[in-house]
């Protein structure tokens, strides 16, 4: 058992309707890993059963038992590694409203390190967040875009990010730790995703360690989001 008390939150301090991914690095028995802490699955801990995987052993990431704040992550290497997604096209949002948290370090590299990202150079079909620059967060429909400059952080310091789409009124928001630093709009939905995946971007590879990402299939209101925020802000000691 972890000594650390963060690592023991329990999730029904905030709405559960909609909740359609969750993967959290605290819930070490949900990690398969070899002895040398190479993972090959992470277990959503939704309803829903989308898991993470990775079966080839030279892409695999790294299992850290004290990697963000003296709390558990999975550490990217920014070269190689990644997670491919259950439904690599990502189905359950197409087409559908959408909020995105995760907690990760921030990332070493100076460019291109994105945290979540698929291989389609399709309009909308690509569904990516992370860094484009040192100073600059991009959200990537896929040819419909957007880029938001935020202030530098040393490498290694957690942070959360949370991005909300409308499929209703288009808004796309971005948020990093529980203030909004992007708020614009889509051209349309996502549609016809493929290669979902954490830790790879087409052809670029994140460096980040990932605490924890939860994903919603509806835009939460702010009340909802600032739940959740407060939350994963004092797990993770977010500052």
């Amino acid at each position: 058992m972890l000594s650390n008390q963060r690592s023991i939150y329990k999730r029904a301090r905030y709405s559960q309707f909609g909740l359609s991914m969750w993967i959290d690095a605290t819930a070490v028995d949900n990690i398969q890993r070899d002895a040398n802490q190479k993972i090959s699955l992470v277990e959503d801990r939704s309803q829903y059963i989308r898991h993470l995987s990775q079966p080839t052993l030279a892409n695999r990431p790294t299992f850290v038992a004290s990697g963000i704040n003296s709390l558990p992550c999975i550490r990217f290497n920014g070269i190689d590694q990644f997670l491919l997604m259950s439904d690599q096209t990502l189905s359950w949002l197409t087409a559908s409203s959408f909020t995105i948290f995760y907690v990760a370090t921030k990332t070493a590299q100076t460019s291109n390190s994105f945290v979540l990202g698929g291989q389609s150079a399709g309009t909308r079909a690509n569904l990516a967040s992370g860094y484009l620059a040192a100073n600059t967060h991009r959200i990537i429909f896929g040819g419909d875009d957007a880029s938001t400059i935020v202030p530098l952080k040393t490498p290694g310091q957690p942070e959360l990010y949370a991005i909300s789409f409308s499929a209703t009124t288009l808004e796309r928001v971005v948020r990093r730790n529980g203030k909004v630093v992007g708020l614009g709009s889509s051209a349309g939905s996502l549609a016809g995703m493929t290669g979902q995946a954490i830790g790879r971007y087409l052809t670029s590879y994140g460096q980040f360690d990932l605490g924890e990402m939860i994903i919603y299939n509806r835009t939460l209101s702010d009340y909802e989001t600032g739940q959740v925020e407060r939350d994963l802000i004092s797990k993770w000691t977010i500052s």
